[in-house]
């Protein structure tokens, strides 16, 4: 019977580890996706908007990384502050935009070395993560079946064997040889589904 019961638990755990792990390190280590674009989204949004309004390509930069603080880009901001050139700016935001950092460091090097108008390169900018934004989105609803889908066939059978062995029926599967096997042969596969399924829709949401 303990052993039963060890099998149903990892079965659970298999269910749903992957999913509170992927919260817990979203939430401490990084940002989401959506999250991330939304941000890089305002960056640029904002980078157009200051150099549109006549403000100097430096001061651009600080005002708009004000209005994206999810993307940690306070330490650029301080070497700005004190004369850092733009193009070690520029390499830094490189680094810390994962989706569009290459394009916007790009566009700080162009608007530092020839003084050109680059505001319309950083409103294209701005609607290419727009696009990422929508696009995320309708991903995100497009699987949302597909998760509901897994947490009722992953989780029923769970339900469904804990409530035999709450009354006792799952002791007298597991009492035969040729019960217990069938019975360990089940969770095997439910734990083998239930994760399959979560790799593929984290995948999916890459």
């Amino acid at each position: 019977m303990a052993v039963v019961l060890v099998l149903v638990a990892i079965a659970v755990c298999t269910e749903w580890r992957p999913r509170s792990r992927d919260r817990w390190r979203a939430s401490t280590t990084r940002l989401t996706a959506l999250q991330r674009t939304n941000a890089e989204a305002r960056f640029l949004a904002g980078m157009a908007s200051e150099l549109r309004a006549g403000a100097a390509l430096r001061a651009a930069f600080e005002a708009a990384a004000d209005r994206a603080p999810e993307l940690q880009l306070g330490w650029l901001v301080r070497l700005s502050a004190v004369g850092v050139p733009i193009s070690s700016l520029a390499d830094g935001v490189a680094a810390n935009l994962a989706q569009n950092g290459m394009a916007a460091a790009a566009a700080m090097r162009v608007a530092d070395e020839t003084g050109g108008e680059t505001a319309s390169m950083f409103e294209s900018l701005a609607q290419v993560a727009a696009e990422d934004r929508a696009l995320y989105r309708e991903l995100r609803a497009a699987t949302a079946q597909a998760k509901v889908s897994s947490l009722v066939v992953g989780g029923l059978p769970v339900l469904f064997l804990m409530w035999q062995a709450a009354t006792g029926r799952l002791g007298e599967l597991a009492s035969t040889g040729l019960g217990f096997g069938i019975l360990s042969l089940g969770l095997a596969l439910l734990a083998a589904g239930a994760a399959t399924v979560g790799v593929l829709l984290r995948g999916a949401m890459r």
